[in-house]
């Protein structure tokens, strides 16, 4: 259960309700109601939940770009002081620490290594998708690119390799993608990685947003839901796997 709205619901009908809880969860999703049990059964991972649920102040704040909040005035009131941190940082989820993972590797790395992540991703998908194109479509959208974009464009369009079905998939996906030429994209990225991301954990997606500026990790947010399918998203995550794995030194 990765969405922090709904395991505050859990936490807060297992403090009132106890055992009864799992029946009232069940009415939102069966994943509610298992997390539910869960807490019930277990009062240590109960008060851990909650614990974390009642901080203020989300861990790892220094690491969350600061376009995502502004910072509270102080308050010689306690209970003033956490009314404040929570309208500040309310909406931010605790930041995860580093690991190995894609996922960990995502949410470490910093917000320039981010968009241009997400930006190379998205030109990859426009050129998939633009590569069995008429050549008369791709010189307009280059028109509406125009430099380096265009050139960045048609480079990575002669060294696509693509079969007809990542083709297809790219051209559907890229009908939902908005059309604004200075950001299409990292708007084409954010719209493919956004949901094989957001499959691993809404929060996992948002520690990934909150790391760069606000506007470009709400693109991320934004593409929350699944993948078009199993195979797109599991394209998009070896090419961000790819895009992250350090560079060998030469021989």
């Amino acid at each position: 259960m990765d969405d922090p709205l709904e395991r505050g619901f859990a936490v807060a009908a297992v403090r009132a309700l106890g055992a009864r809880a799992e029946a009232v969860c069940a009415r939102r999703s069966p994943a509610l109601r298992r997390f539910a049990a869960q807490l019930a059964k277990d009062p240590a991972a109960l008060a851990a939940e909650a614990a974390r649920l009642d901080a203020t102040v989300p861990a790892g704040l220094d690491q969350i770009h600061p376009s995502w909040y502004e910072a509270p005035p102080a308050s010689s009131r306690p209970e003033a002081q956490a009314w404040l941190e929570r309208r500040a940082y309310g909406r931010l989820v605790p930041m995860a620490r580093a690991g190995d993972s894609l996922s960990d590797r995502l949410e470490s790395a910093d917000s320039a290594a981010l968009v241009e992540l997400i930006e190379t991703m998205g030109r990859r998908r426009v050129a998939i998708a633009f590569s069995a194109a008429p050549r008369t479509a791709l010189a307009q959208l280059c028109a509406r690119l125009g430099e380096p974009a265009a050139s960045q464009l048609l480079e990575q369009v002669r060294k696509t390799r693509a079969s007809s079905d990542e083709v297809k998939e790219a051209q559907r996906a890229m009908f939902h993608v908005e059309a604004e030429a200075g950001s299409l994209f990292l708007r084409a990225g954010a719209a493919w990685l956004g949901p094989a991301l957001a499959q691993r954990g809404l929060d996992r997606l948002r520690r990934v947003a909150q790391r760069m500026a606000r506007d470009a990790g709400e693109l991320l947010l934004r593409n929350a839901g699944p993948p078009p399918s199993e195979a797109d998203g599991t394209q998009a995550l070896s090419l961000a796997a790819a895009l992250l794995a350090p560079a060998r030194p030469r021989a």
